[in-house]
């Protein structure tokens, strides 16, 4: 049933069908998982929502996502977070994609535009949207 999840993203899950929240959403609340940012987590509920169809759990974790996209950024995990994304959502599944499209203007992300494609059409419509 849960198969393509770790059992520390079910956990949340579960904790957030009972309290209508999860655990390590925010830079101030640490993941159980030391490896995981709280851009990583916010990405992955809103992934296990989109999944099961929770349009609640996908607006929470979107907007946790948005808090801590403008507060944490970190260079290093945010490629697994576009990776992350744009293998998991679906091209009409804008939630999350365009909260990262104007990282663009303060970061240079040269790289990421190369390696996903998808990523790189988004970030030149919103360019050309500023003109």
């Amino acid at each position: 049933m849960f198969i393509g999840f770790q059992a520390c993203t079910i956990d949340k899950l579960i904790h957030y069908l009972y309290h209508f929240d999860y655990p390590g959403g925010s830079q101030h609340e640490p993941s159980r998982t030391p490896s995981s940012t709280a851009l990583v987590v916010n990405v992955e509920m809103y992934i296990v929502g989109d999944r099961y169809q929770l349009e609640d759990l996908k607006e929470l974790a979107k907007h946790k996502f948005s808090l801590a996209l403008a507060s944490s950024w970190n260079q290093q995990t945010f490629p697994e977070v576009i990776r992350t994304i744009y293998e998991n959502t679906l091209p009409t599944d804008r939630g999350l994609r365009d909260l990262l499209v104007p990282v663009l203007k303060s970061r240079t992300l040269t790289e990421l535009i190369h390696t996903y494609l998808d990523f790189a059409v988004d970030a030149i419509d919103a360019v050309a949207k500023l003109d």
